[in-house]
């Protein structure tokens, strides 16, 4: 997300040194989610650890839109962003586990990937177009959209503590996949 904001210092008030330092403090705060991970979510569900992992780097995106592109404001979202990527990296392996068990968890995991991947591809595309016809602070509010629709979506997947009657190990993948 930040490494984009080196591009967008024609469209917004930051000078290319302040967008690059930005863009170079989301690796390590996203070594320090994952330890923070490691300490704190241990015996968190991973639905809970994706959670947080969401809430972090929307808070980031609020944290830019509100404190608008000043260091500070940079930095903050930068770190916040940063800390819940990190967790997302973590959560991203054990959530399908904890939902589908171990049946065709290989399997299941190529196909997230496989939709993650093709999300990905298009991201720069579509940040660039939305950039360039309305703006970089536009665009920002363009993705804090979306990731208010994947809590959106969160919301609706079924917690298969409460569903005792069909445990996580009697779900596989439909045959005709």
């Amino acid at each position: 997300m930040f490494h984009i904001s080196v591009v967008l210092r024609r469209d917004l008030p930051i000078g290319p040194h302040t967008a690059a330092f930005a863009g170079a403090v989301i690796g390590p705060f996203k070594t320090v989610g994952r330890f923070f991970e490691m300490l704190v979510s241990r015996s968190m569900y991973p639905l809970v650890t994706y959670a947080l992992s969401l809430g972090l780097m929307f808070s980031g995106f609020v944290v830019l839109l509100i404190f608008g592109f000043t260091l500070t404001g940079l930095l903050l979202a930068a770190a916040l962003y940063g800390m819940g990527d990190g967790i997302k990296t973590i959560a991203r392996g054990t959530l399908p586990l904890a939902l589908f068990g171990t049946k065709g968890y290989g399997a299941r995991l190529g196909w997230i990937s496989f939709v993650q991947m093709g999300i990905n591809a298009s991201a720069p595309f579509a940040f660039a177009w939305t950039t360039q016809t309305y703006g970089g602070w536009w665009s920002f509010a363009v993705m804090a959209l979306c990731l208010c629709c994947a809590i959106a979506t969160y919301m609706f997947i079924p917690d298969p503590r409460t569903h005792r009657h069909d445990p996580a190990q009697n779900r596989r993948l439909p045959e005709n996949i």
